[in-house]
């Protein structure tokens, strides 16, 4: 089961940037351990679904979970250049644009102050000039660097908040400004 209770993606930097598998129960995950791990993320290619996941539409996984779905608005990632939605235990979002270029995971929030959380997780990153702290429509960001880890496999990531929700726009072939050009496309 995926752990509602989850830190953000970008605790896999604290760690080294290593993706390491790993699944727990709500509330067994220490606050900054990973979402990456407690989603259980491994693959490295970022198209394919996380570990559970059931194909859906963006309609039916928002029925799902019961928050709103922002989809972006830009020229690679769309409502018409999406290829897959999956939900993961209910609570989780995985969307898949662009054969694959861009991925967003999304699922609601487990903190309340999002400036503070991301602080926390940036102060945790290990890895020096691998990720930036910034901003996506006025909220809190991390910004992650692609291939920063000991072997060159990172993907870039931006994870931000948006009304309760943590997303995350990941891709192993864009830039980090592309996916922050992708992020603030969200409304």
């Amino acid at each position: 089961m995926i752990g509602v209770a989850t830190a953000s993606l970008v605790g896999v930097l604290a760690c080294g940037l290593s993706l390491v598998p790993f699944t727990a129960r709500p509330g067994s995950v220490p606050a900054h351990a990973g979402r990456a791990q407690s989603l259980g993320l491994a693959p490295t290619n970022w198209a394919q679904p996380l570990p559970g996941a059931v194909q859906t539409t963006a309609a039916g996984a928002q029925a799902a979970v019961g928050f709103p779905v922002p989809l972006p608005h830009d020229p690679i990632a769309s409502r018409g250049d999406l290829d897959h939605a999956w939900l993961v235990a209910g609570q989780v979002i995985d969307l898949v644009f662009d054969g694959g270029q861009v991925t967003i995971i999304m699922q609601r929030a487990t903190y309340t102050d999002p400036a503070k959380w991301f602080r926390i997780d940036f102060a945790e990153i290990k890895i020096p000039g691998s990720a930036v702290l910034g901003q996506v429509n006025g909220q809190p960001a991390i910004i992650v660097r692609p291939r920063m880890d000991h072997d060159k496999s990172n993907p870039a990531l931006v994870e931000f908040y948006r009304d309760g929700i943590d997303i995350n726009v990941i891709s192993t072939s864009l830039r980090t400004a592309t996916l922050l050009r992708i992020a603030d496309s969200m409304h």
